[in-house]
């Protein structure tokens, strides 16, 4: 060695213990664990390993000598192992010096200054795998080292994980995005150098690949081990689902280059798992409370009143996700106390009836969120025989269940002889029974697109004459529309749209070669229990955060400007629960916007998505008859357009209107287009009757939506359309009672305009306002401005409100020297809505849709 790594060896050491002595002098003579606990940054850190060879090294003299006259390790003790060099891949240089001076030490991985590396290393170099279209997200930093280069060498291992947003979503709003639970986690190692004397970092190195997870191979999991010892002795019933917790690929370790001496040591701890499940550490207390939040959502959704008791916790794991994900197997009993009650051991021991039940439960725990808690699956199975283990001796021992007593044997008499017994959600037999519910939904909806199951949520059947079976089923809008030939298997399920719950009981009579339901209702998850009397707080009841005072304080200012009032509590608190996801939407809309409108509470804000397209909407493409071609209307030409024009403005439109919550928008776009031509044709503006429609248009479907081309077809076969005064509108489908005699505009006729907004704008001029289709997802918040959302909130495929194009403008911005195109539209939700009853939609990109379906009647 030369003098100056000798020296510098040195220096280092007495540096070492410099520190060592400064907090000996400061009055307290610290251990080891004291000196490895002391505050540190990332490059000033004492090492384990680097202590325990500075103590042991030869710069003591006197530690050999020492070494010789100690007294021989107690009786049991570990033997002492000759020194042995651990294994390196690298070339290993060894010395008298124990110090490797520029070699990578480890650091603490909470520290700010590693945290900032691992988000600069994340950001910039892990956009993505070209194969996937999902965002992803740093979960944590696993490992992390620094290294003296020419500037500060970061070594880092970070834990990266999928969200349920598409890149696009999440590189324009990222808060909305979650971690996907059911996708694995994975490791990426960086390599970041920062030389901070020039203002410079860069990545140098990256390796991210996303493999599969793998099984747990130690074996030493005790608790599932005596699950399945129950299992294959058959005391229970196993579900197919239950696994053994998977473990994460692990990160190659990063080697020093340079020799470490070994000591004797105990066994390693286990690695831990990154991402995987793993035994949850919580108390007994709270794994219980978890249990009981369970039960308490099983008895939510079952069809008696009879309460569940958590007789014990039998398995528990964790996993990290957007939050933590509990999976718990907890015994069960079946009693006679009531759901609502206090349900506890001391109260209701007397009242079990046997079997009990092993249910395997996954429990979401965010605790950012309005709800902190959601169990997302749920399986129960009956135990068969629970006296056997000494544990469930020791339980029944307990509860004298030895004894059945006479109510007991009475109530599982009733339970085995025509009593509600539960079905595995996943069994092949129900396959066929629910393939018939969704479609006899999906027939009776109003919707445009076809539902899809997505999960069954429960099922019970019964023996009466036949068999009788309840589910809860939960179903998905897909983007397909409905018809007869549809393929649902081709159809993806559309997941910005909020998911149907429906509650259903079908009576199957093979006998008869029927099969009926006899009981059906779905709706929103909320919504599906405000009826039921037995929960003050379910599963579906919208918790109330610290900030409860400030939402129902905005929640009552929108109340008392819309003149909104509810007829229960329950009522209230569920409107409050979509007021408050609904001002979250307006907010997604409004960090997202492009133009300048302005979104937030319309008078719309307390409906759910379904309530407000059923009742405010009602385009239906999926009416459209045929598929004859339809004649194009002829463009006329323009040299050029000017920079604005309206039709209001040559008294062509009539004041806006209100459907009121009647599915009738098409109806109102095809009168004020009619309104216009008209107009025009013969110099005289009149309101006429889209009731008319509503009642006679036999190819439409009235309230419950309609298409414009049908309506012209309509008209031209009726013989004409009459007056607003002559056949007044009142928002509900009745009889016919047109008069052709009072038809006052003739109609032989219609086109289809082009798809090209500009030539949609030269037509517009020469012609007369155009009824339109468009995607009203911007709508139900919109209160002014341009609106101009992305393509991604507001796509062209899904139409679902029909309106009128009266005119185009452009708006400025002046200290920008900018512009804004927009098309001036009437809507028909009366005055107080948007801007005078009018919306200004961005022109130009074919702005949720509007130019797919622009058409115009052919006036006589």
């Amino acid at each position: 060695m030369t003098p100056r790594s000798q020296w510098w060896g040195s220096f280092l050491i007495l540096t070492l213990l410099a520190g060592t002595w400064t907090f000996v002098l400061e009055g307290n003579a610290l251990g080891e664990q004291d000196l490895l606990d002391a505050p540190s940054s990332p490059t000033q850190k004492f090492d384990a390993d680097l202590i325990d060879q500075v103590l042991s090294s030869d710069y003591f003299e006197d530690d050999k000598e020492a070494a010789k006259d100690a007294p021989s390790p107690p009786a049991g003790s570990l033997p002492v192992q000759p020194e042995v060099a651990e294994e390196v891949e690298e070339e290993v240089t060894t010395s008298k010096n124990p110090f490797c001076v520029g070699c990578p030490m480890e650091v603490d991985v909470d520290d700010d200054k590693i945290k900032e590396m691992a988000g600069f290393a994340f950001s910039t170099h892990l956009s993505g795998f070209d194969d996937l279209e999902r965002a992803q997200r740093m979960v944590r930093v696993v490992n992390a080292m620094t290294q003296v280069v020419a500037g500060q060498k970061y070594i880092l291992d970070l834990e990266v994980g999928l969200t349920n947003c598409t890149k696009a979503q999440h590189d324009l709003d990222k808060e909305q995005c979650a971690m996907d639970p059911s996708e694995d986690t994975f490791i990426c190692n960086f390599e970041v150098v920062e030389q901070s004397w020039i203002n410079n970092k860069e990545v140098v190195r990256s390796n991210c690949k996303r493999e599969k997870v793998s099984r747990r191979e130690d074996g030493d999991d005790d608790e599932q081990d005596d699950y399945d010892d129950l299992e294959q002795d058959g005391d229970i019933v196993g579900d197919g689902d239950t696994t053994l917790p998977t473990a994460q690929k692990q990160p190659k370790s990063l080697r020093r280059k340079r020799d470490v001496v070994s000591s004797p040591s105990p066994p390693s701890p286990p690695v831990p798992i990154l991402g995987g499940s793993r035994d949850a550490e919580e108390s007994t207390e709270k794994l219980m409370d978890l249990a009981k939040f369970a039960v308490q959502q099983l008895d939510t959704i079952d069809a008696d009143d009879d309460a569940r008791l958590v007789m014990e916790v039998l398995d528990s794991k964790k996993q990290t996700v957007s939050g933590w994900m509990y999976t718990l197997k907890i015994r069960v009993a079946h009693t006679t106390c009531k759901e609502g009650e206090e349900v506890t051991l001391a109260k209701c021991k007397d009242k079990i009836v046997p079997p009990f039940r092993v249910c395997s439960v996954k429990i979401l725990f965010q605790p950012w969120q309005e709800v902190q808690r959601k169990m997302t699956e749920s399986q129960c199975l009956p135990e068969k025989a629970y006296y056997k283990k000494k544990q469930g001796k020791k339980i029944a021992k307990q509860l004298d269940l030895y004894k059945e007593n006479e109510v007991n044997k009475k109530q599982k008499l009733h339970r085995a002889l025509g009593g509600f017994h539960e079905v595995d959600v996943k069994s092949s037999e129900l396959v066929e029974l629910v393939n018939f519910i969704v479609e006899s939904i999906d027939q009776q909806s109003n919707a445009m697109h076809a539902q899809k199951l997505v999960k069954i949520v429960a099922a019970q059947r019964q023996i009466v004459a036949g068999m009788k079976t309840k589910l809860v089923v939960e179903l998905g809008y897909t983007g397909c529309r409905k018809n007869p030939t549809l393929d649902k298997s081709q159809c993806e399920i559309d997941n910005t749209r909020e998911h149907q719950f429906c509650n259903v009981t079908v009576l199957e009579q093979p006998w008869l070669k029927s099969k009926q339901i006899t009981h059906s209702k779905c709706g929103p998850r909320e919504s599906m229990f405000l009826d039921r009397t037995k929960r003050s707080l379910s599963l579906f009841h919208i918790k109330l955060e610290k900030d409860e005072g400030v939402n129902q304080k905005e929640f009552q200012s929108f109340m008392d400007m819309h003149g909104k009032k509810y007829e229960s509590r329950e009522e209230y608190t569920y409107r409050l629960g979509v007021y408050m996801e609904n001002m979250k939407k307006a907010k997604l809309l409004q960090d997202n916007e492009q133009g300048t409108a302005v979104y937030g509470s319309t008078a719309f804000a307390d409906l759910t998505e379904e309530e407000f397209s059923k009742h405010y909407l009602g385009l239906r493409p999926d009416l459209r008859q045929g598929t004859k071609k339809v004649k194009t209307a002829k463009v006329p030409y323009l040299s050029s357009l000017p920079d604005e024009f309206d039709w209001r403005n040559y008294n062509a439109v009539t004041p806006v209107k209100n459907q009121g919550m009647c599915g009738s928008c098409w109806a109102f776009s095809v009168t004020g287009n009619i309104e216009g031509l008209y107009a025009k044709k013969y110099n005289k503006l009149m309101s006429f009757s889209e009731q008319e429609l509503v009642d006679c248009d036999t190819l439409d479907e009235g309230c419950n939506g309609g298409l414009p081309e049908n309506a012209y077809k309509a008209l031209e076969k009726l013989g004409g359309l009459e007056t607003e005064s002559a056949y007044p509108y009142d928002g509900k489908g009745e009889k016919c009672s047109f008069d052709a005699s009072k038809a006052a505009a003739k109609v032989k006729g219609f086109v289809e305009l082009p798809k090209n907004e500009t030539e949609m704008a030269m037509w517009l001029v020469k012609n007369g306002p155009i009824s339109i289709g468009i995607n009203a997802n911007a709508m139900q918040f919109y209160m002014g401005g341009v609106s101009h959302p992305w393509k991604f909130l507001c796509g062209k495929k899904s139409l679902d409100h029909g309106v009128l194009i009266v005119g185009f403008g452009v708006h400025t911005y002046p200290y920008l020297n900018a512009t804004l195109p927009y098309w001036s539209v009437k809507n028909s939700w009366g005055e107080e809505w948007g801007e005078q009853g009018y919306y200004r939609v961005y022109r130009g990109e074919n702005t949720c849709g509007l130019a797919e379906m622009a058409t115009s009647a052919v006036v006589d």
